[in-house]
């Protein structure tokens, strides 16, 4: 089909959680880990975009398991001497079976990103990518996807793909789903949450840009004599300015390193409930900081400096 770019067929997508198979040491006796296992056609990696860092891909679609792709994390668990590539390993499926590596793809998260309760899920996992036919009945994987990457991604060719797939398989209930909706649908609290919190974000900093513009405006009147008798005595605007900046920076510096402590604490605790996420560096924070300061000061500056220059008694900078 025009509109598809690449096409393949996996007992697994990265969503998954994955079959586990053990890994045991040359000799066959001692367990070392269970690694997360999957079979795929030899278009698998090319439609996915997965990066392969090293070795070869598969040469042909067909069923095999004495020679596997590997991510970086098997490799670094079993700490092969030298390339992994060429390097073999044991696992079991009806009996003993000696596995070469023959490729090594760089780590991609395996299942959701959520943070997971078993202590072996809260890290990249180790994966083992055995060789599989397109229309293999394969008793370890039975599960089939067909994934197809496509030039194009809309409505009409999404129904063209269905009615294909459902002709092929001569199945009514074979459908695409779109994988992006899937992983949406994977985050979608956070995705509530993300919303609500860029919402909430808004509408506060307009009610707090409302406050600030009233607040000085009643500092002014409020010292609207004291503003008097200073410019009698030779002050120019820039230290009717200052007067201002001076006592809104001291409630502001507080205010702000306060909003960090609090920001901290609900981001960390937001950030726990996944096991990839970003570090909550200080250059954020200052940065954010800084950011409000500088808002503040311009905003006051703006407001006195409109209602100063009205007053005929102050002299120019």
């Amino acid at each position: 089909m025009p509109s598809v770019a690449q096409a393949s067929v996996t007992t697994n997508l990265p969503l998954d959680l994955m079959t586990g198979f053990m890994v045991y040491d040359r000799n066959n006796e001692n367990p070392l880990f269970s690694s997360r296992s999957m079979a795929a056609d030899r278009d698998f990696i090319e439609t996915l975009q997965i990066e392969l860092l090293s070795g070869a891909n598969f040469q042909e679609s067909k069923l095999n398991y004495s020679e596997a792709i590997v991510n970086e994390k098997f490799a670094d668990m079993m700490g092969y001497a030298g390339s992994p590539v060429g390097q073999t390993f044991i696992t079991r499926i009806d009996n003993a079976v000696s596995v070469k590596i023959i490729g090594v793809v760089k780590d991609f998260q395996i299942s959701t990103l959520y943070q997971q309760e078993s202590e072996v899920l809260k890290d990249v996992l180790p994966l083992i990518i055995f060789p599989r036919e397109e229309a293999q009945a394969d008793w370890w994987f039975p599960a089939g996807r067909v994934i197809a990457r496509l030039h194009r991604a809309d409505e009409a060719t999404l129904e063209e793909l269905n009615r294909k797939i459902k002709s092929l398989t001569r199945k009514d209930n074979a459908c695409f789903t779109v994988y992006h909706s899937k992983i949406e649908q994977t985050y979608s609290d956070t995705l509530v949450y993300k919303r609500a919190v860029e919402t909430s974000s808004l509408v506060l900093f307009f009610i707090v840009l409302s406050g600030l513009f009233g607040f000085i405006q009643d500092e002014i009147s409020r010292r609207s004599k004291e503003v008097a008798i200073r410019k009698v005595y030779g002050a120019t605007l820039k230290h009717i300015l200052s007067l201002f900046l001076k006592d809104t920076v001291l409630i502001s510096i507080p205010a702000i390193l306060l909003g960090f402590v609090v920001s901290y604490i609900t981001a960390s605790g937001w950030l726990r409930q996944f096991s990839v996420r970003i570090v909550l560096d200080s250059l954020t924070f200052i940065s954010v900081g800084a950011f409000i300061l500088c808002g503040n000061i311009a905003c006051i500056a703006a407001l006195t400096w409109q209602t100063m220059i009205k007053k005929p008694a102050c002299r120019p900078l």
